[in-house]
């Protein structure tokens, strides 16, 4: 194992950044006035029920046509993560929520026996915020609200499913959270060139360390952490991926708070790998160990010279 690289500190410029973040209500009432309505008076937005176990097939069948092999949980570990308890009782702290948009069809419509088609999907879940005390990983309070799988049908493009399924799953979220007398303290996912804009327009911004070497020029470096990777072919160095995040309420942009949200994405990792069954003990052991190893690379990538700042496309262009 490498030695643990020292913590990031927080500069005096990052503690007196003043704090202007949406409340999630807030956020959720803007989307909604600017949503449009799904577009067919025969498309529904519903959760999913953990029981449900027929279109949680259709769900997974879907995810695994449209994803890498690599990035698409076994069938055993979906449901398990559906359900947020092991086969053996033990309780996960992250559950997967799911989220469909379907058309219906009557009996003699043009969908064999009246079934129902899934035109979009969307499964997200609360993570508890970790943070180091005494070299422990610590589940808080604090929650993140993160997608793992998204998409639209060819079907289903063109008619407002994305927005309105995220709004649902950001409500849902927030509800439960506020009966688990919680706080989602921010919102995280992958910056990908495809849907870039869609996360702007969802209220996400990019991740970037900013220098001034004077007022006309503005160097911005992207902090990328290494996402893990079941590939074979790319287990070892994993995909580098840059973050967009959007902060609620009071939550400040620190290079603190940036480092548990990456150790927190990879304490979830460990978590699914532990009760996967398809790994060895050894396996896990080793993908841990290179976990750990990513988290102390990325605490010296986040403690580089610059002011931490979350951006849009637009103010991203005007510096270049």
């Amino acid at each position: 194992m490498q030695p643990s690289a020292p913590e990031p500190s927080t500069s005096g410029v990052e503690r007196k950044k003043k704090v202007s973040n949406l409340s999630i209500q807030d956020r959720i009432d803007i989307l909604r006035e600017s949503a449009r309505s799904l577009e067919d008076a025969n498309l529904k937005l519903r959760e999913v029920s953990p029981d449900d176990i027929e279109t949680l097939a259709k769900v997974h069948s879907l995810i695994a046509k449209t994803f890498k092999e690599a990035e698409v949980d076994p069938w055993d570990d979906f449901i398990t993560c559906v359900k947020g308890v092991t086969p053996e009782g033990v309780q996960l702290p992250v559950r997967y929520n799911v989220f469909v948009v379907e058309k219906e069809y009557e009996n003699g419509g043009s969908q064999e026996e009246g079934e129902n088609r899934i035109e979009a999907l969307y499964v997200t879940g609360l993570t508890p915020l970790i943070i180091l005390e005494d070299g422990k990983e610590i589940p808080t309070n604090e929650l993140i609200f993160s997608g793992f799988y998204i998409l639209t049908t060819n079907e289903g493009k063109g008619k407002g499913s994305a927005a309105n399924l995220y709004i649902s799953a950001l409500e849902s979220a927030m509800e439960h959270a506020k009966r688990e007398s919680k706080q989602i303290v921010l919102a995280v996912g992958d910056v990908t060139d495809g849907a870039k804009r869609f996360w702007e327009s969802m209220g996400r911004r990019q991740l970037f360390l900013q220098n001034l070497s004077n007022k006309k020029n503005v160097e911005l470096t992207q902090v990328p952490y290494t996402q893990p990777s079941l590939d074979e072919d790319m287990a070892e160095e994993g995909a580098p991926e840059n973050l967009m995040l959007e902060l609620f309420g009071d939550t400040k942009l620190t290079r603190e708070l940036v480092l548990s949200v990456v150790r927190t994405l990879y304490w979830w990792t460990k978590q699914q790998m532990a009760f996967s069954k398809g790994e060895t003990d050894g396996q896990r052991r080793a993908f841990n160990e290179r976990l750990d190893i990513w988290l102390d690379e990325y605490k010296i990538r986040i403690s580089q010279p610059g002011d931490l700042v979350l951006l849009g496309q637009a103010q991203i262009d005007s510096f270049s």
